[in-house]
């Protein structure tokens, strides 16, 4: 498969893709992790950190603010660049006001009639010229400026796919915000007490169209889906919608549905 040659390219693990006819005795819930660790649409700076710091998985499914239903699936590494940029949703307030306010001055700034109104003006349009201009996220790292930047006027937040920080020394912004590599490779967060209570808009920056099933599909078909596709996390869902469980590459290594399942999977 051309998707296996190109991970086996960039050095990125992969199983094969090969079904097993034991497979279809099984359903994916056989092999699946449960309880899954999941963030709401919205959450606090420091829930967030806390998770991160807790766990060691690589990304989280996201439910419904109101009815706990699967929404979305959000990487580790999309957290940890939503908190390190700051985008809270109160600074995001803030900056939609002083942006309302910038366009304010421009347009007191178009309808002056006179050169002496002009120079009055005149800082005020130096400030929304650089306003303009700057990049969203500021002082941060040469990397968050390459991969975050907001979209749909300031609703959206998108980042990239590129699942990587930067090496060597920990990032961090002049607030104190720090981002670095725990003792197993994880990366993590640590936010500035201030912070810890600001509010992130994680629905913002999930992935609303990442692969699903249901937690009664035949093992079979769930392998075959995430070998095909390439795919690293394949949340399962109940009949409500809930998220009941979640599978990664360890869950379809062989060993281990032998030891959930009790079959032999080799064959």
């Amino acid at each position: 498969f051309p998707l296996q040659i190109n991970m086996h390219m960039k050095h990125f693990p992969y199983l094969e893709h090969e079904i097993r006819e034991t497979f279809d005795i099984c359903t994916v819930s056989d092999v699946m992790t449960s309880p899954v660790v999941t963030l709401r649409g919205v959450e606090e700076a420091g829930e967030i950190e806390q998770i991160l710091l807790r766990s060691k998985h690589k990304a989280f499914p996201v439910l419904d603010q109101d009815t706990d239903q699967y929404v979305g699936l959000i990487r580790r590494d999309q957290l940890v660049a939503l908190l390190e940029c700051g985008i809270y949703l109160e600074s995001l307030q803030e900056q939609n006001q002083n942006h309302r306010e910038s366009i304010r001055v421009n347009a007191l700034l178009t309808r002056a009639k006179t050169e002496h109104i002009n120079r009055a003006l005149m800082s005020d349009a130096d400030t929304y010229a650089r306003d303009r201009s700057s990049k969203f996220v500021g002082k941060s790292s040469e990397w968050l400026n390459d991969n975050v930047v907001r979209s749909d006027h300031g609703r959206s937040v998108i980042i990239s796919t590129d699942e990587t920080l930067p090496g060597g020394n920990a990032v961090s912004r002049p607030k104190g915000t720090i981002v670095d590599v725990d003792g197993n490779g994880n990366i993590i967060v640590r936010v500035t007490r201030d912070e810890r209570s600001c509010h992130v808009d994680v629905a913002a920056a999930m992935n609303r169209g990442a692969y699903t099933v249901m937690q009664n599909c035949p093992l079979s078909k769930a392998y075959n889906l995430f070998t095909a596709m390439g795919l690293r996390h394949l949340p399962i869902l109940g009949r409500d919608g809930s998220v009941v469980g979640i599978v990664t590459r360890s869950n379809l290594d062989a060993k281990y549905m032998e030891r959930r399942t009790g079959l032999d999977m080799h064959h």
